[in-house]
């Protein structure tokens, strides 16, 4: 009788080959090419990852067309490549697709994680398809804007370990180390991949409500001033333990995945978890947590956590989680109540000086600021109201309000489309992180605040402003939506979903010059289908010429293969596209003949 373990494998298996097969005929390929059919699973499977979901352009992970990001010919050595602006990251992935007692190809494998030299070569680049050019020429200027890269090598078949195989992703992740770049390779098997679905499908649950955990032999200290905090030991085999219950949940607010990346400190880590258990203590830094209440009882060796989250260590605990033997093995470990219900300007200290190494992601934590909690109850007042579409707003991940439908709202989406139309949009995509600084540093009172200034709720001006904006928005990605059913469709509207609150942004330009300091005209033009209709499309035709020329302006004299790219983190093109499109509407009666 098949055990448990095995009956899930060739339960995977079976389901893989089948979701290939289906993946294939819808990218027009033959059913039987399961290569292709992988590649196109594996996308949909990676773009679920947290930063890299943009690309499904909020529809069914399943349902998305992916093909921008699948390179199907002469694709240089990557088949896939995945981008998160914002948290400024790269996903590179050759995909492997091995028939049955055939292993990965060693060769195969230092060809991929060498392929760094490659790209930051833009002859090497120029050498490949259109395709492969478009998505990799712009490869050495994200490198020196401090893109973090991902040489995913991934295969469908189980591959147990393999000294030589992990000798040499070792070496390439030691090198790229010494030479200061931000590159980390990683092999993915059916091991891997199977943990990944499972990561994907439990990330999205939120906040842990409540968790329980044993202290290592009641080794630990209580204070409560200034904060009530606990430090103390905790043992190795309860944080696996705790990692096999939650798995992603206890990381909900931090983009560092256990299991997500594989860095080369998992490695260090889980063998001197395995190694060396009784240093570990000593060498490790530990892990740091935060939660809105608990409570220790001594007696019972017990804590109690309320809205539960790791904020640091979450390599420390994946790595354990997957070492051997580590019962004896002590970890340092500190839970802080904040007392904020997890939101806050202590909170997002303690995340942000704990986690020096990486951004974190924080907007969670906002999530139950006042002023985020005024725009979930009153947003809703705004969806499906004239030409703004049907949405609701999810200020953390994972909450969904009961009852509502349409398109999804998140609290980055919201921060960084406001804040375009009010301060420019550059800003968004040079560094999208400081939105959910609340720090003097941070623009998180730009986008969420009045004039700058914190606030627990906006005027109704400014939620009507954000109404327009919204239908705005949503007319621009509609465009781009249609546009890609289309046989030729025009240049500019393949950039038009990445670049949507930059239309949006000079589109606001023009309309407050029009009318001025009229605090009505957002509700006129939203409110009105028709009226609205009719200006949105004089001004975005107006809008996409500019740009359009822009983009062609830099290809032609500058020779950017992808010119969006670096369009739109140019203030300096911003500046001048904003003024032309000001100057033609004072010259034109396009928003008079629309009126």
């Amino acid at each position: 009788m098949a055990t448990k373990s095995t009956s899930e494998s060739d339960n995977f298996v079976k389901r893989l080959q089948e979701e290939c097969e289906a993946y294939a005929q819808q990218y027009n390929f033959n059913k039987n090419d399961r290569g292709r059919g992988f590649e196109s699973w594996l996308a949909h499977l990676f773009a679920q990852e947290s930063g890299f979901d943009d690309i499904l352009e909020d529809q069914d992970p399943s349902d998305a067309d992916l093909g921008d990001a699948i390179i199907r010919s002469n694709d240089l050595g990557v088949d896939i490549v995945l981008e998160d602006p914002d948290g400024k990251q790269l996903l590179l992935v050759q995909a492997k697709w091995t028939g049955r007692n055939k292993s990965v190809d060693h060769n195969d494998l230092e060809s991929f994680f060498s392929i760094h030299d490659r790209l930051m070569d833009r002859s090497f680049v120029r050498t490949g398809s259109q395709h492969a050019q478009e998505l990799l020429d712009s490869y050495p200027d994200k490198i020196r804007d401090g893109y973090s890269v991902r040489l995913r090598f991934a295969t469908n078949r189980s591959a147990a370990a393999n000294n030589r195989r992990q000798k040499l992703i070792d070496g390439y992740n030691e090198k790229y180390k010494e030479n200061n770049f931000k590159v980390i390779c990683e092999f993915y098997a059916q091991d891997k991949l199977k943990e990944l679905e499972h990561q994907i499908e439990s990330t999205e649950s939120g906040i842990l409500d409540s968790i329980q955990f044993s202290v290592k032999n009641n080794e630990a200290v209580e204070f409560n001033e200034p904060r009530h905090s606990l430090i103390c030991r905790i043992s190795g085999n309860e944080l696996t333990n705790m990692y096999g219950q939650h798995k992603q949940s206890l990381f909900t607010i931090n983009i560092r995945m256990p299991m997500g990346i594989e860095r080369a400190i998992n490695r260090e880590i889980k063998e001197t978890a395995s190694n060396d258990s009784e240093s570990f203590f000593f060498y490790n830094n530990g892990v740091s947590a935060v939660c809105s209440s608990f409570n220790y009882d001594a007696k019972k060796n017990n804590v109690v956590a309320k809205r539960f989250q790791i904020i640091n260590g979450a390599q420390t605990v994946g790595a354990i989680a997957h070492a051997d033997g580590t019962d004896e093995l002590a970890v340092l470990f500190r839970l802080t109540e904040t007392s904020e219900k997890t939101g806050g300007d202590f909170t997002d200290n303690i995340i942000r000086c704990n986690n020096t190494q990486n951004a974190v992601e924080v907007a969670d934590f906002r999530s139950n600021d006042p002023i985020q909690n005024f725009l979930k109850r009153e947003l809703v007042h705004l969806s499906g109201k004239g030409a703004i579409p049907n949405f609701y707003y999810q200020p953390k991940r994972g909450d969904k309000q009961k009852g509502r439908g349409g398109k999804r709202l998140t609290s980055k989406d919201l921060a960084a489309l406001r804040y375009a139309i009010l301060y420019g949009p550059v800003d968004t995509y040079r560094d999208a992180k400081f939105l959910f600084d609340a720090t003097d540093k941070g623009w998180y009172w730009r986008a969420f605040g009045t004039n700058g200034v914190p606030v627990d709720k906006w005027r109704p001006s400014e939620l009507n402003e954000v109404g327009l904006a919204l239908a705005l928005d949503n007319a621009v990605k509609d465009l781009h939506a249609k546009s890609k059913k289309q046989d030729n469709p025009p240049e500019i509207t393949r950039y038009l979903y990445r670049s949507s609150r930059y239309i949006v942004a000079l589109i606001f330009e023009a309309l407050r010059t029009r009318f001025d300091n009229d605090s009505e005209w957002t509700v006129e033009l939203f409110m009105d289908k028709k009226k609205f209709q009719d200006t949105q499309r004089a001004l975005l035709q107006v809008a996409m010429r500019l740009v359009g020329s822009e983009i062609k302006r830099r290809r032609n004299e500058k020779g950017e293969i992808r010119p969006e790219y670096n369009f739109l983190r140019d203030q300096t093109a911003w500046e001048t596209l904003r003024d032309m499109m000001i100057d033609e509407i004072k010259v034109s009666d396009l928003l008079d003949s629309s009126s």
